[in-house]
């Protein structure tokens, strides 16, 4: 089956384009033909390129017609829709607050996903079925992030991964007064490590959100959720 997916960037390794190439690579372990259409390319594109990915900022440039559009950010998705007007297409909304990233009710349109439960309410305020939309959180490949040696008693190495950076002063603070070295990443910092399971597990403590954190600890790291919008605390089990 040709699978399009649809997703404005592709470039730098954000929430949405990781999940781009997730899916990517596992529709194609899974016998499929994946097709990546997004208008702003990069590093990240390159790199799937050469692991054999079909990658394109244009329609026109698709090697075939898709059999079902895996949509996400509406303006390229409403672009796939309308170039091919018969195929079925299921809909992913990966944010809460941003209107790029909201569910559009269209004919072609046969279900919708939200990635955590506030995005399932978006869907819902914004007329999607229930019985048509399901919820599937942000998964971490356990094959790349690999569980790290035990944590020591007290962390000796902090990382802080984040897209804003109203937060870092008071975790360079915090890290100072407790003499915990801190390593800055993300766009934030501009700089960005597309194959962040390396770093992971050289540090104790780490400062992140979303999938950052959830991959933090899949790797074993204690993690702190937090970033300018605001503190989460402690990530447990629970």
């Amino acid at each position: 089956m040709r699978v399009l997916i649809t997703n404005l960037y592709l470039a730098n390794n954000s929430g949405s384009e990781v999940v781009v190439e997730l899916l990517a690579d596992g529709l194609r372990r899974a016998g499929h033909l994946p097709m990546v259409l997004a208008p702003t390319l990069g590093p990240q594109a390159d790199r799937m390129r050469v692991r054999g990915h079909v990658i394109v900022d244009r329609i026109a440039a698709l090697p075939a017609p898709p059999d079902i559009i895996h949509a996400q950010h509406v303006t390229v998705a409403l672009s796939a829709l309308a170039a091919f007007p018969e195929t079925p297409a299921v809909f992913a909304c990966h944010s809460g607050n941003y209107e790029v990233e909201a569910p559009r009710l269209h004919p072609q349109i046969r279900r919708w996903i939200a990635v955590d439960d506030l995005c399932r309410d978006r869907c819902l305020s914004r007329g999607v079925p229930p019985d048509r939309l399901s919820v599937i959180p942000n998964a971490v490949d356990l094959d790349r992030f690999s569980r790290r040696a035990p944590l020591s008693a007290k962390p000796r190495r902090a990382l802080l991964l984040t897209k804003n950076e109203g937060h870092a002063d008071a975790i360079r603070a915090a890290c100072a007064a407790h003499d915990v070295e801190l390593v800055a990443l993300g766009p934030a910092f501009g700089r960005v490590d597309h194959q962040i399971e390396r770093e992971l597990p050289n540090h104790d403590l780490v400062f992140a959100t979303a999938r950052m954190a959830l991959e933090a600890a899949a790797v074993g790291c204690a993690v702190v959720v937090c970033d300018a919008r605001g503190f989460a605390g402690l990530l447990t089990a629970e």
